[in-house]
């Protein structure tokens, strides 16, 4: 009650009010630093595995398939994109960035070493 009746009765108090409290927003706007491209490193692994003499099609058969679901299973995991190339596959590993990135990577070391312990012809880390 005490804010309309003021305003009602003193219109120009009320304006000089609202213009300086403008003004000061806008002086703090000013003042505030924004970057506008960040320096944000995206928290990820990239792994490059060899399998020499295989075709596309059996690298994916064979590794791609098969090792990226184990990755995916991986906690903080949000994209997995893989590559299979004659002879090798790549696999690029992007994490959330809350996942702490030694924790992440010794994940992903215990689920290559899991899938390298299953018995897999002529299938070889390098």
């Amino acid at each position: 009650m005490f804010l309309s009746n003021f305003s009602i009765h003193r219109p120009i108090a009320t304006v000089v009010l609202i213009i300086a409290l403008m003004a000061t927003g806008l002086l703090a706007m000013s003042k505030l630093r924004v970057n506008q491209n960040p320096d944000v490193e995206v928290p990820g692994l990239f792994v490059t595995l060899p399998y020499p003499g295989a075709s596309p099609d059996t690298v994916e058969r064979e590794i791609v398939n098969r090792i990226e679901k184990s990755l995916q299973s991986i906690s903080g995991v949000t994209d997995v994109y893989s590559n299979a190339q004659e002879g090798s596959a790549r696999f690029d590993v992007i994490f959330s960035f809350q996942k702490n990135m030694i924790e992440a990577s010794d994940d992903h070391e215990h689920g290559l070493v899991e899938q390298q312990a299953k018995p897999r012809r002529d299938f070889a880390f390098g």
